[in-house]
């Protein structure tokens, strides 16, 4: 039998070899030279009838996008109909003037292309995605189910149904109740950012309902047409002429953001939720307005907080401490202004600790120069990644779209590696003293409020809260499995 004989290095040579090694692992290589990033081409115009048009045009795959963005998302939906923007979307392919749900679904599958509608805060968004040759197709199906839907009652219930099940499944999360929570408290009822649907709402939207949201809505002047991929503005322009040129309707609805309520001092809101084993930690506060001269500044200040992995939260609250597996923090940006946050889940017995600890690293970055090092990672990552969010016609497109439904030139896009590169240490430290609020922020904590309440009292005020959103006596609270 055949042997292998494996020699160990001699002890004098390891010790000679290790400590390299491990300094070559504690110092990264430096940043490779930024390369000129080349923005796809793109073209904006508008219809007679104010509809825009916004075309990204890249011909290296046999592909196009079409989205049709209206202005008017969640934040849109009346008080006393929360979640009629998501049921509109949910309905817009089940069925139009000229089509039955299963004949849209045939029609683009037929050629290899889907379909799809989406709301967030803001927008609400169809989409249709076909190989080029297909697009007249494309224009065809995207133009019958934004203008022509009827929003057939048996489609109503079975969209109703899954919105329920999925509205009931994100509501069971310590997360998703922890960022109502904060939207809730930070905003305020008042504010359509404080509003969110529940199932209660959900189920008391009626067909009239939708039909009526759609009316309002669907106008010409609140949409934007993104056409990408391989298309030429030419064949965009005539296209959207043909199918969108006789859209009519009023003028765009009229946006309303009042003033979220002012804080004298941060404050806890504790969601009680028996028997959790972990606590979902939500804290921040409105932040900036979508036209903020500082918006270059405050990402380069969040990417050395928490805006990935190699940010503070992460190597302090997990790096440092081992209480969580990730922490994060971000500014939203919002049509009526978004928000601060940072979030984190950790083990129960450590929530005080995590919570106050997330608390030092704000108030840290307000009150200390941020070193030179540490500022040039955060602006090289932000350039270097930059690329990659602009890498295909359709995520140039998204991206542009996002910056146009703002309000906001197309430059703030494309001119984002140079404006982030310009950012100084000085920036960092005024913005982040301007825009950080960690002593008027609402700090919301998911878990066990009999494991935490009494241990998160000397950090802030406490409000304790049930699942629904009812407050709670502490004095009523009982033990998981108490009498």
């Amino acid at each position: 039998m055949k042997q292998t004989l494996i020699r160990l290095a001699a002890p004098a040579l390891l010790a000679g070899v290790l400590p390299a090694v491990a300094a070559a692992q504690a110092s990264p290589p430096p940043p490779m030279e930024q390369r000129p990033v080349r923005f796809p081409t793109f073209t904006e115009s508008e219809l007679p009838n104010g509809l825009r048009i916004l075309v990204v045009e890249n011909h290296a795959l046999p592909v196009a996008n079409l989205n049709l963005y209206v202005r008017s998302g969640s934040s849109s939906d009346p008080e006393d109909k929360l979640g009629v923007a998501a049921m509109t979307a949910g309905l817009l392919d089940k069925g139009t003037t000229t089509r039955t749900a299963v004949q849209i679904a045939d029609t683009v599958e037929g050629v290899g292309g889907s379909i799809v509608a989406d709301v967030d805060q803001d927008n609400l968004t169809a989409s249709v995605n076909v190989l080029s040759d297909q697009l007249p197709l494309a224009f065809e199906l995207l133009s019958d189910v934004v203008l022509r839907p009827t929003f057939p009652a048996e489609e109503l219930e079975t969209v109703r149904g899954q919105q329920l099940a999925a509205l009931r499944a994100a509501l069971g999360s310590p997360a998703t109740l922890a960022s109502r929570t904060f939207e809730r408290q930070a905003f305020g009822t008042a504010h359509p950012y404080g509003r969110r649907s529940v199932p209660a709402t959900v189920s008391a939207i009626t067909r009239d309902d939708v039909a009526a949201f759609h009316r309002a809505h669907f106008v010409p002047r609140n949409a934007m047409l993104v056409v990408s991929g391989d298309v030429t503005p030419a064949q965009a322009r005539e296209m959207a002429g043909r199918f969108f040129g006789q859209w009519s309707g009023g003028a765009a609805p009229a946006d309303a953001y009042p003033a979220p309520p002012a804080r004298e001092r941060a404050e806890i809101y504790l969601v009680h939720r028996p028997g959790s084993v972990q606590s979902s930690l939500f804290v921040g506060h409105p932040g900036l307005t979508p036209d903020n001269p500082d918006y270059y500044a405050v990402q380069v200040m969040n990417m050395v907080l928490g805006l990935s992995g190699d940010s503070r939260l992460e190597m302090v609250l997990r790096g440092q401490h081992g209480w969580t597996y990730g922490a994060r923090s971000r500014f939203s940006r919002l049509l009526g202004g978004g928000a601060f946050s940072a979030s984190t889940d950790v083990r129960v017995a450590v929530t005080d600790s995590a919570l106050s600890e997330l608390m030092v690293q704000l108030r840290r970055i307000r009150a200390e120069p941020v070193p030179q090092e540490e500022l040039d990672r955060a602006k090289s990552y932000l350039v270097a990644s930059f690329p990659g969010t602009v890498e295909t016609p359709a995520q140039a497109a998204s991206s542009l779209a996002a910056t146009r439904l703002l309000g906001l030139p197309a430059e703030h896009l494309t001119q984002y590696p140079q404006r982030v590169a310009a950012v100084t240490a000085a920036d960092v430290r005024r913005v982040a003293g301007q825009y950080l609020q960690p002593d008027h922020a609402v700090l919301v904590v998911v878990g066990d409020a009999t494991q935490v309440l009494g241990r998160l009292r000397p950090i802030a005020p406490v409000t304790v809260f049930d699942v629904e959103g009812r407050p709670v006596d502490p004095a009523t609270l009982q033990p998981a499995g108490g009498g």
